[in-house]
């Protein structure tokens, strides 16, 4: 299996499967294509926003995001979350994920990072 972290394209097939895997994730959180389009309109444009999608052989098997939150914001703060589909965890898809996120945020020096994990999610604390 060929793993490629990508770009989000922002077109109706990455929100369709974006949502498809998230849903994987968090069943009990479901979201739509639509729902996820329209967080991305509301998005503050002047903080710096960043989505990569991780495909095994073409299939969106996760991503990742990092961005400033208006919240908290500051240049070198970051909100991150990484994500891996059930069916593809414990593949290294979530570390390799994990070094492109630290290899994206190195030009701006951060300072801190966040990210918020339920406590019962236990396989996405290790």
């Amino acid at each position: 299996m060929s793993l490629t972290i990508r770009p989000f394209r922002y077109d109706e097939a990455d929100y369709a499967e974006m949502a498809t895997v998230r849903n994987a994730i968090y069943p009990e959180y479901p979201t739509t294509a639509a729902e996820l389009r329209r967080w991305d309109k509301q998005r503050d444009e002047r903080l710096t926003f960043c989505r990569l999608i991780a495909e095994l052989d073409g299939r969106q098997v996760g991503g990742l995001v990092y961005e400033n939150v208006v919240w908290l914001y500051h240049p070198q703060k970051f909100q991150v979350g990484v994500w891996v589909h059930p069916d593809y965890q414990r593949r290294g898809v979530g570390g390799a994920l994990y070094e492109r996120l630290q290899a994206e945020l190195a030009p701006y020096e951060p300072i801190a990072l966040r990210h918020t994990l339920r406590e019962d999610y236990v396989e996405g604390r290790k």
